[in-house]
């Protein structure tokens, strides 16, 4: 029996998505053993911050194709409207089921539709594109941004925080969540992402067994539709958080192709439609890109606010690492902040952790906080990780709030204070041998208890040079 790995992020949807296609596979071969596998993306672990603000491409489906050119897994499930326009080498996608509705559509308590939001009516999208055509249509709505899951989406509409949210048809129908549509917003309002609605299983170019069993699962008429929308966004240079809106179908062999790129706030948008064979999609979405540019329509990414360069001013001023791919090998889940400015920076960045942080087991008892003098955290890694082994004996980090703390850096100090401990000591360089000339710094010259000017004889004593 041959094991099958699929790798997926942690969302309700995105396992929705994936155990959908595990149970085709299966279909195609009952010897088959396949085993789903979360990876958490950078997209899904910073919350926080609005999407347009997190960066760069692939930021939902980078860690997942490492986990692919490692061999962690054998294959990923994408939403398509998230995966890149250019893959990277050696991984290709296997197959594209056929869609979903690609439609938006708006979610409400309160109103039938989009026309009949009253005036300054709060708005909850986090997409751009959505923004600008919102905006375009209802200049007079407040748009706010909205982050988390569908469910959490639509918990925050119920608990009054927004009149109304814009989501995917396809989100809601393949969560079981149809019921809460209250209107399917038409092309002429908005259109959807470059590949909303669709799919994509992702595995290595080597992997020819599966190839060839994932191929039975491919839809022609999706495939030709999303290769027409992909070729368009690739043309205009835009990744997935570009306000480009397209929408490519398929009838009786004939290929239809509407695409709009709208500037910031509801600015002027530029609209092209044409019409080609469905053998050429790719020539037909290459096409609305040339007509958008001979249009006069430029590249607008969300990731780095529209900005012509000043007189004298040349784009590699502007956006240096532009052209540049850097790979980042910290662990992953510490890429995002490094990766952010890197892509502010116009770096094609990608995430290839060489190291991987991770608990240990503890041999023995942790010594209650009644037998500690210190505890010296080395990275906040260590600060998180103690705190979590304290957790599974019932112990609260807090309780050793009486102990001496040494952090090695500003960072795990953060760590520390962030936890509600005090930082004693901090070295005046974050590396390991500063923390013994840090302590013999500033520790007690005294070995008498009442001469002990800090009253920290006992902590302090044992650390003192011999």
């Amino acid at each position: 029996m041959k094991h099958v790995i699929i790798g997926s992020r942690g969302s309700e949807l995105a396992l929705a998505q994936t155990h959908f296609i595990a149970g085709e596979l299966r279909k195609l071969d009952a010897h088959i053993e396949v085993e789903v596998r979360v990876i958490s993306s950078r997209g899904d672990t910073i919350q926080d911050v609005p999407l347009a603000k997190v960066g760069g491409k692939g930021i939902f489906t980078k860690e997942l194709e490492v986990a692919l050119l490692d061999g962690t897994i054998d294959l990923a499930v994408h939403s398509l409207k998230d995966l890149p326009t250019e893959l990277p080498r050696g991984l290709c996608i296997g197959a594209i089921p056929p869609r979903e509705n690609p439609r938006d559509v708006l979610v409400s308590r309160k109103f039938p539709s989009l026309a009949a939001l009253p005036q300054k009516a709060r708005v909850g999208t986090s997409s751009q594109r959505r923004q600008v055509q919102l905006l375009a249509y209802r200049p007079d709505l407040q748009i706010l941004d909205i982050r988390g899951n569908v469910p959490t989406r639509v918990r925050k509409l119920e608990e009054g925080q927004f009149d109304a949210i814009v989501l995917a048809a396809a989100g809601l129908n393949r969560l079981g969540l149809s019921h809460l549509i209250t209107e399917v917003l038409p092309p002429q309002v908005m259109l959807p992402a470059v590949g909303q609605g669709a799919l994509a299983v992702e595995l290595r170019e080597d992997n020819t067994w599966l190839r060839e069993l994932l191929a039975q699962l491919n839809d022609t008429g999706t495939a030709a539709a999303v290769t027409a929308e992909r070729a368009l966004l690739q043309g205009l240079g835009g990744g997935c958080q570009t306000p480009l809106g397209a929408l490519a179908e398929v009838r009786g062999g004939e290929l239809s192709l509407t695409a709009i790129i709208c500037g910031p706030a509801g600015g002027e948008a530029l609209r092209v439609y044409l019409e080609r064979p469905m053998e050429q999609a790719a020539e037909a979405g290459r096409e609305a890109a040339a007509q958008l540019l001979d249009m006069g329509a430029h590249l607008v990414d969300a990731t780095s606010p529209p900005r012509l360069p000043r007189s004298g001013e040349d784009a590699a001023s502007t956006h240096p690492l532009a052209g540049r791919r850097v790979t980042v090998t910290r662990a992953m889940t510490q890429v995002s902040g490094l990766a952010q400015q890197l892509e502010t920076l116009g770096a094609d960045v990608f995430a290839f952790p060489t190291i991987e942080v991770r608990s240990v087991d503890v041999s023995g008892p942790i010594p209650p906080p009644d037998a500690v003098n210190w505890i010296i955290f080395t990275s906040a890694n260590a600060v998180q990780y103690f705190q979590e082994a304290l957790a599974a004996t019932s112990v609260k980090l807090e309780s050793y709030h009486r102990c001496s703390i040494c952090a090695i850096g500003p960072a795990t100090a953060e760590a520390v204070l962030r936890r509600g401990l005090p930082v004693t000591l901090q070295p005046e360089e974050a590396v390991a041998e500063s923390i013994l000339q840090a302590f013999i710094a500033s520790s007690c010259t005294t070995r008498s208890p009442h001469r002990c000017p800090r009253k920290r004889w006992r902590r302090c004593w044992p650390l003192l040079p011999k």
